[in-house]
């Protein structure tokens, strides 16, 4: 079995020359120790792999996991410079992503008003609008500083090696900002603009708190990367240009293509914002919410795609 020691070399190579975040390389790093107890990593060829793969098939295990782990394996071959063929399996269709409706958005929103610590309650806010209203991947929300907020939008800094983006907020979006910062923020740490007592808000506290916050509005299915999904979708439905929305979700090229070119920041914000900041009304207006008491219903949460969304999995990876 790999020691330690060359598992956190890895980990170390992975986020600072392979273009990883720090999340991917602890998983891959899980997945290697784990292939480990069956193959000799450190001396690999094609054969063990194609042997192992088989090996995790007899097992009953299915090709989502196998190829998670073959993607791990790839990195590891890039680490120990291998000219190698990392197998890979043939996915059944995957189902479109689940992520919540309008009304449960509205709801959710609306939810977080309900805590009663005003420190809690402004962070929850803060935390659900820019996952809301960023698109941005949860690693990304959490890497933004006080100083990443300006006029008219956030600075995010990517999680996978990719170019930081300016994305624009609704204006209501950056007055609750301001007002979080200058009243309730937990000053644990100097930069950080997500804190809790122990200082910048962790990536398991964020999905635990984002899980909590939908169970109590009722949409227990809630998680993190669910409001990029929305959020790229609603973009779609509003007609926005795949290529703005690329740009705005951070992503260096898709994965069908590569004609999408880069678009100004000027251009960005001004087809954006609008659309970002009537998303953001809609999901505040006025309006009676029903958000249950002290239980959690079941919902498929499934919200309707028009013909021409059909490759949204490709847009919001």
């Amino acid at each position: 079995m790999i020691d330690e020691k060359t598992l956190f070399e890895f980990r170390k190579w992975a986020v600072a020359y392979g273009g990883y975040s720090e999340v991917t390389a602890k998983k891959d790093a899980r997945n290697i120790r784990r292939i480990s107890r069956d193959i000799d990593v450190m001396n690999i060829s094609e054969k063990m792999l194609y042997d192992f793969v088989d090996l995790e098939l007899k097992r009953g295990k299915g090709p989502g996991a196998i190829n998670s782990e073959m993607r791990s394996m790839i990195a590891w071959k890039k680490f120990r410079g291998l000219d190698i063929k990392v197998p890979r399996l043939r996915k059944p269709p995957s189902p479109d992503p689940w992520f919540p409706t309008d009304d449960e958005v509205r709801t959710i929103l609306k939810s977080v008003e309900r805590v009663e610590d005003p420190s809690t309650m402004w962070r929850d806010r803060i935390l659900m609008e820019l996952l809301f209203f960023t698109g941005a991947r949860a690693s990304e929300v959490l890497r933004i500083t006080m100083d990443d907020v300006r006029d008219e939008g956030v600075f995010i800094r990517s999680s996978k090696g990719e170019k930081p983006r300016f994305v624009p907020l609704p204006q209501e979006v950056i007055d609750h900002v301001r007002k979080y910062v200058e009243n309730y923020r937990i000053s644990s740490d100097p930069k950080a603009l997500l804190t809790t007592k122990e200082g910048r808000m962790t990536y398991n506290y964020l999905r635990s708190r984002v899980s909590l916050i939908g169970k109590r509005a009722g949409v227990p299915r809630m998680h993190p990367h669910a409001a990029r999904h929305w959020f790229a979708t609603s973009l779609l439905k509003a007609g926005t240009d795949i290529r703005v929305i690329q740009e705005v979700l951070g992503h260096a090229d898709l994965s069908s293509t590569q004609v999408y070119t880069h678009l100004a920041k000027t251009d960005i914000g001004r087809l954006v914002r609008p659309i970002s900041s009537e998303l953001f009304r809609k999901s505040t207006e006025p309006g009676e919410v029903q958000i249950p008491l002290g239980t959690v219903r079941d919902s498929d949460g499934t919200a309707e795609i028009p013909e021409f969304c059909g490759g949204i999995m490709e847009v919001v990876p």
